[in-house]
């Protein structure tokens, strides 16, 4: 089901999941073909009780979810369960969870504003001017700087 068609209570609670146990960033990648430095915008939800993220993941078929065994590493650990949705996926799942953000969404607007620069450039990653990879620098930045106020 496309996530513009969920309930506006399936709407709200992966809102809350990512308002308490959620991060949204741009994930800053390798340099593209010309040299400039690209960012990736991902919201990601981590759980230790994989349901939910399943959950949503079906109804909105966006993102995938990754298992991390951290008895791996530590016995006394739990598993966990990660959602993560990249780009444009993340993109339409901040437009419909946007309303219902109470933490966040500041945050989230950054990553909105970040697309329209994107639209801007007709959704090309790569093909950006100097300016254009100094602005998505500037919403890198400002995303860090509203994540180091709300800790």
């Amino acid at each position: 089901m496309p996530i513009e068609d969920l309930t506006e209570i399936d709407k709200a609670y992966p809102a809350g999941l990512v308002d308490g146990e959620g991060s949204i960033l741009l994930a800053r990648k390798s340099p593209s073909k010309n040299g400039r430095t690209r960012y990736e915008p991902r919201v990601i939800t981590t759980l230790c009780t994989p349901e939910p993220l399943h959950y949503f993941k079906e109804q909105t078929n966006l993102g995938f979810i990754h298992t991390h065994n951290a008895q791996k590493y530590n016995r006394r650990h739990s598993p966990s369960y990660q959602w993560t949705i990249l780009t444009r996926q993340a993109e339409a799942f901040l437009k419909a969870i946007y309303p219902y953000l109470k933490i966040k969404r500041d945050q989230a607007e950054v990553i909105l504003l970040f697309y329209q620069l994107l639209n801007h450039n007709h959704g090309r990653w790569n093909c950006v001017s100097d300016e254009e990879s100094d602005m998505q620098e500037i919403y890198h930045l400002a995303l860090r700087v509203l994540k180091k106020n709300a800790a």
